[in-house]
């Protein structure tokens, strides 16, 4: 049942201001008892988290079915060849493993995902280049900054991740930095970091399966027959085809949406699934969210390298006091031993504040260079501030900037981690169904 929104922190502590998809970002992965509105759960702060929660089952008060994709899903296996196929569109974290399971299971997945070299959504490297420093160049993690994991079934796949080589424990020190001092952080959980970036997690998901790179699908229409056919363009003009059926359409027995923000919303608009396209619409900001409707935050991240070192005695830190900044990393040290940067230098990431992503949002495909600019330039000031050092020490040699435009969902859907709506074949999964973070992106 609706309950009324309970106040939002008068002082935003840190974990407030970071938003918890940064859990997706930079913090651990937990869960706890919180407020409901409208089958809509607000992400409370960090700090409120006393214990872990398990995931919400599936609600039968709801209009929306169980689980029952194919009779594989009770017999693991067991489907033969010609078993059904389905279009997976996302190639994040919940479009990966949503299709890694499909296949386990017998099933025929296939992921579209707009990137042009690389899946992971916001679980993605880039390679800055540093001129005169060789080709090479220094690698830094853009978007997550590190994961953790509570619940066994992920535990079980960062433990097929490690055996894989993917993955690896962060033992450097992280903690809390202000003014010049930076306090260490003790945890019993395993920190686990990509191994050469944070990008080989989705890169090990994806080896098995099928990816369609660099494919935009603009919309989706169910056939007569039942089928979905998806299309490159809204007005349903340029139906896809791929090389291997020779430019003849191929069509999919269900979808599966793994993303969100205004593009999934306006994906499903027309598609004739009024209950998922429901649940897809949503609103931006870094306020309060509003009852029954998804709320999705920015984040701005800076990339960027030096000569030498800066010199500071940790390799990850939550920024306290900072109206700008709320996480900082050094990628050398984090990916020491992998390649992770040309000799001599030293690569950092840098990650905005919610309101500091809101306040300065723009078209995140074009960002004006001169919004790049002054974002580099303010968010380095601001780490110079954190850390104590004096002002104009940081002179990037090569810098990066992105905005995550959806990046942080600030509330989550509680009654179920994924929906079917087995009626229509079409379904759809994320972290923010079941909790702003690569966990629950990999649960739903």
């Amino acid at each position: 049942q609706p309950h009324e929104q309970p106040p939002w922190p008068e002082n935003p502590s840190v974990w407030d201001r970071m938003g918890r998809w940064f859990l997706v970002f930079a913090a651990a992965a937990l869960r706890s008892s919180s407020w409901s509105v409208a089958g809509f759960q607000t992400t409370p702060s960090f700090a409120s988290f006393p214990s872990t929660r398990a995931i919400s089952p599936f609600s039968r008060r709801s209009f929306y079915t169980n689980l029952e994709m194919n009779k594989a899903l009770a017999r693991p296996g067991a489907a033969k060849e010609g078993a059904a196929r389905i279009a997976v569109i996302g190639g994040g974290i919940s479009g990966l493993v949503c299709a890694r399971r499909l296949k386990e299971l017998g099933l025929s997945p296939v992921v579209f995902d707009t990137g042009k070299k690389a899946v992971g959504g916001r679980v993605s490297s880039r390679v800055l280049q540093i001129e005169g420093a060789g080709k090479g160049g220094v690698s830094v993690d853009h978007s997550t900054q590190f994961l953790t994991a509570t619940e066994p079934r992920f535990e079980q796949l960062l433990s097929e991740l490690a055996k894989e080589g993917a993955v690896k424990a962060w033992e450097g020190p992280v903690g809390e930095l202000q003014a010049g001092a930076f306090t260490p952080m003790d945890s019993k959980q395993t920190r686990w970091v990509g191994v050469g970036g944070i990008a080989s997690i989705p890169k090990a998901l994806a080896a098995p399966l099928d990816i369609r790179l660099d494919t935009w699908v603009a919309s989706v229409e169910r056939q007569e027959g039942g089928a979905w056919r998806l299309f490159l363009d809204a007005q349903k003009r340029r139906p896809l085809s791929s090389a291997t059926t020779k430019g003849v359409q191929e069509d999919f027995e269900y979808i599966c949406v793994a993303h969100n923000g205004k593009c999934a919303e306006r994906l499903m608009r027309e598609a004739d699934v009024p209950a998922l396209h429901k649940l897809l619409k949503c609103k931006f900001g870094s306020g309060p969210p509003p009852k029954a409707l998804m709320q999705l935050s920015s984040l701005w991240v800076c990339c960027f390298a030096v000569k030498g070192s800066l010199g500071l005695p940790f390799e990850g830190a939550f920024v306290k006091g900072s109206q700008d900044l709320c996480w900082v990393a050094d990628n050398s040290k984090k990916m020491a031993g992998a390649g992770a940067a040309a000799e001599g230098y030293e690569a950092w990431t840098l990650v905005s504040t919610r309101p500091y992503g809101t306040a300065n949002k723009v078209p995140q495909e074009n960002v004006p260079k001169d919004v790049a600019d002054r974002v580099t330039r303010e968010m380095t000031r601001a780490f110079e501030t954190a850390a104590g050092l004096a002002p104009g020490t940081i002179a990037p040699v090569a810098s990066r900037v992105q905005l995550w435009g959806a990046g942080v969902p600030m509330n989550t859907y509680t009654p179920a981690p994924c929906i079917l709506d087995a009626a229509k074949a079409a379904g759809i999964c994320g972290d923010w169904l079941v909790d702003p973070s690569v966990q629950g992106a990999a649960i739903s």
